[in-house]
């Protein structure tokens, strides 16, 4: 039993003997070390079925409970109760910033477009097809673009306000994996995920801004031009298509950005060298000319070099951050004796 005095077992704050209380109040007494009793894990067995008995909860699936094991190894299914349940937390909050986006209306002139009512994402995805369709138009005035079937339009709309959810709810999706992670993550590799993080996700801005204002308008404009060399055809776009390549594009090249963030987690947690980094600098930059070819759907060369060429001074930044590391390494380590 526990050796504060006043400990009050919480069944009896609840006033009845729940399966959740009393299992919470069985891990919560026991002693380091100790076997969970197997009737605690016949419950979370029993738990685990679609019409468990006495209406019984997996812990680990409430958020307001957490189970106070002393650090020893947790069975399988234990983790994954806890990652669907995080991922159950996820979609919810997905779905619901969907369903919000989709009604918030728009603002006119300082006010509310309620009559007529106008939604605020429909006003964002007119801005985004105009951006795309004005590209096309660059490389040829004959450009048509087609919506496609009836209910196409409605699922374009659904879909883009699913991807705004998406992306507003990362820092929420970032967290809840960060949670399941942590547990198993040494003092020192917390550190430099936290570190890397906040880097990593300044990259993928910039990478995603540089691909959606310089290259993608590049990329559909010479698509466009492409389109209309086979003479005697009327070159038509889908819409969806269209989309696909404004959004695809920008999300690859923010990753793209933000990947040479690994190199440096690899040697703040000395699995590699910044002498092997450096010494691979050149099939590095012909891998970043070669993943910028497939993100970029352009058949020339130029929204390649454009995606390219910032990205060897990411690369270049990444060695000389590693240099830094190792040598603040080496003085924490000698800096005594060199003294």
């Amino acid at each position: 039993m526990p050796k504060n005095e006043s400990y009050v077992p919480a069944w009896m704050k609840e006033g009845q003997a729940t399966a959740r209380a009393l299992t919470e109040e069985i891990i919560a007494t026991s002693a380091p070390g100790e076997a969970v009793p197997t009737f605690v894990q016949e419950f979370l067995d029993e738990s685990k079925k679609e019409t468990p008995l006495f209406g019984m909860t997996t812990p680990s699936l409430d958020p307001s409970f957490k189970l106070k094991y002393d650090g020893s190894p947790l069975p399988l299914d234990v983790h994954l109760m806890e990652l669907w349940a995080r991922l159950r937390k996820i979609a919810r909050i997905v779905f619901l910033l969907t369903f919000i986006i989709m009604v918030i209306p728009s603002v006119d002139h300082g006010k509310l477009a309620i009559d007529p009512y106008r939604p605020f994402v429909l006003d964002l995805l007119n801005y985004v097809v105009t951006y795309g369709v004005q590209s096309l138009q660059q490389g040829s005035r004959n450009i048509t673009v087609y919506v496609g079937t009836p209910i196409a339009s409605i699922s374009l709309y659904i879909n883009f306000a699913a991807s705004i959810a998406i992306l507003i709810s990362l820092p929420v999706t970032v967290r809840e994996l960060y949670a399941y992670v942590r547990p198993g993550l040494t003092k020192k590799e917390d550190e430099v995920l936290k570190q890397i993080s906040l880097v990593a996700s300044a990259l993928f801005l910039l990478g995603a801004f540089i691909s959606f204002t310089t290259i993608i308008p590049v990329t559909l404009k010479i698509l466009s031009i492409t389109s209309t060399f086979i003479k005697n055809v009327q070159p038509w776009f889908d819409l969806q298509s269209v989309l696909a390549v404004l959004i695809w594009g920008t999300i690859g090249a923010g990753i793209l950005y933000a990947s040479p963030m690994v190199l440096v987690a690899l040697v703040q947690l000395d699995l590699i060298s910044a002498e092997q980094i450096s010494s691979r600098r050149r099939e590095m930059i012909f891998g970043v000319f070669t993943l910028a070819a497939i993100v970029t759907p352009d058949p020339t060369l130029i929204s390649m070099v454009i995606l390219s060429l910032p990205m060897v001074f990411v690369i270049e930044g990444v060695i000389l951050w590693s240099l830094r590391i190792e040598t603040k390494r080496y003085l924490d380590e000698y800096g005594k004796i060199l003294i």
